[in-house]
């Protein structure tokens, strides 16, 4: 007979009623389309295949322009400084900001661009139109109106449509 750390003396034995498992959860549960999270993410940021719901469209919206904001404040920063007449935060170490961190700028800022009209095409996807329909936008005025009903205020279209099928 073999002892445990619940044997009492040897007589009575604790027993326990059930014994729970777990099982170690996945990092990343797969996603109804095979994707995992992360692979749905990338492919929601930078493929323009596919559709999104309203709720995606002005959600990411939000967090681009939140986003966008910051990067264009790490940007302006020396000249926000220089203009407030606070010149110690226009020398950080004695120098003025670096190419490197200018050009990091630069490229997150063209990576939001990118994403914001890869989400974009997918919403005029889900209206049922061309992708194309999203440089409606560099019309001046009636374009970014256009967009902001096509795309923020009307449904999609219902089922599955050429681009897809309807998302969730």
């Amino acid at each position: 007979m073999s002892t445990s750390p619940f044997d009492l003396n040897g007589s009575a034995r604790f027993q326990p009623r059930s014994v729970a498992t777990f099982s170690e959860p996945s990092p990343q549960a797969p996603t109804p389309s095979g994707l995992d999270r992360s692979d749905a993410f990338v492919a929601f940021l930078f493929s323009a295949k596919g559709r999104v719901s309203r709720q995606a469209y002005w959600l990411s919206g939000l967090a681009f322009y939140v986003i966008n904001l910051a990067v264009l404040y790490l940007a302006f920063r020396p000249w926000i400084a220089l203009l407030t007449g606070h010149f110690d935060l226009i020398l950080a170490d004695g120098v003025w900001y670096n190419l490197a961190q200018n050009l990091t700028l630069l490229v997150a800022s063209a990576l939001l661009l990118w994403c914001s009209v890869v989400v974009a095409i997918k919403r005029w996807h889900d209206r049922g139109k061309s992708g194309w329909w999203a440089l409606i936008i560099f019309v001046p005025i009636v374009g970014m109106i256009w967009q902001l009903v096509e795309c923020g205020f009307l449904p999609g279209t219902a089922g599955s449509n050429p681009h897809g099928p309807a998302p969730r």
